[in-house]
């Protein structure tokens, strides 16, 4: 894998400088929000976050469309890193988002203490949430803890109308799965 051949912070410079080349180009995809899942170990590295910046510096249009993405476990994995990194990503004005939310209460504790823009609650919770009266109840939860933050909430794996009816009363800011679209 990349993480073990150690070129982790390569493969995530490659893939922040292909999403910049979209934006600039005149597809039309580039003009919608763009997330980027990177690893927690670049956005731990100074060397990456000073990186990060230049890019931005030199494409500051884009600034506003893009986020970042790492999901719970990695934040977890690398707080200490990345307690220092995420400040600085904000700072740049980009936004950060935690994808596969909801299996740690740790990580309220970076909702709470980060700039986090939007959690991704993960799937296991909304697969059949409309038959699963806990994970409504988890759900719930996380969405008036998230939003008493100011943190928008976002379902992962929708796949049913069923599903997104009860994500709608809970008041869900967006969802994802092939219920909404393919992956392109």
């Amino acid at each position: 894998t990349i993480r073990k051949s150690g070129m982790t912070e390569l493969f995530d410079k490659q893939t922040v400088a292909n999403v910049l080349a979209l934006k600039s180009s005149s597809d039309p995809r580039a003009q919608h929000p763009i997330a980027i899942n990177l690893s927690a170990v670049s956005l731990s590295s100074p060397s990456f976050i000073t990186w990060l910046r230049e890019q931005m510096a030199a494409n500051p249009q884009f600034t506003e469309s893009l986020s970042i993405e790492l999901s719970e476990q990695d934040l977890l994995a690398h707080a200490e890193g990345l307690e220092s990194a995420l400040p600085q990503i904000t700072a740049i004005g980009l936004k950060i988002g935690l994808d596969r939310f909801g299996h740690s209460a740790a990580a309220l504790k970076a909702l709470r203490n980060l700039q986090i823009a939007y959690i991704k609650i993960d799937g296991s919770y909304i697969h059949q949430i409309h038959e699963n009266k806990d994970n409504q109840f988890i759900v719930q939860a996380l969405v008036g803890i998230a939003h008493g933050l100011g943190t928008k909430v976002i379902a992962e794996y929708v796949e049913v109308v069923e599903e997104i009816r009860v994500l709608e009363e809970m008041n869900i800011d967006g969802a994802q799965g092939y219920l909404i679209g393919k992956p392109e």
